[in-house]
């Protein structure tokens, strides 16, 4: 017998490339290093609120790969800064 997953029909969308999986209702991508676009994508905010985020130390372990003279941040977050941001807002009711 197949077990059904749990989709938030409010956000029907087509799921983005790459792997990833659903917990707790969002679309969380299973590599180790994930970009802006990506945690904005689950969370469904935009990226400049996940810069703001970022500013203010939600995710811990960012690091900013841009270079000296680049005009913006180039930033990658750690998934499992991105599973315990999900576990401390209460967004998704995942216990690990």
């Amino acid at each position: 017998m197949n077990q059904l997953e749990f989709i938030d029909i409010s956000r029907d969308r087509t799921r983005p490339p790459g792997g990833g999986q659903v917990i707790g209702g969002l679309w969380v991508y299973n590599t180790y290093a994930q970009s802006v676009q990506q945690v904005a994508y689950t969370f469904s905010k935009t990226d400049e609120h996940i810069r703001h985020l970022i500013d203010q130390g939600a995710f811990p372990n960012v690091r900013d790969l841009s270079s000296d003279t680049a005009k913006k941040a180039c930033y990658v977050i750690t998934r499992d800064d991105v599973l315990a941001y999900m576990d401390y807002t209460k967004i998704a009711a995942f216990k690990r």
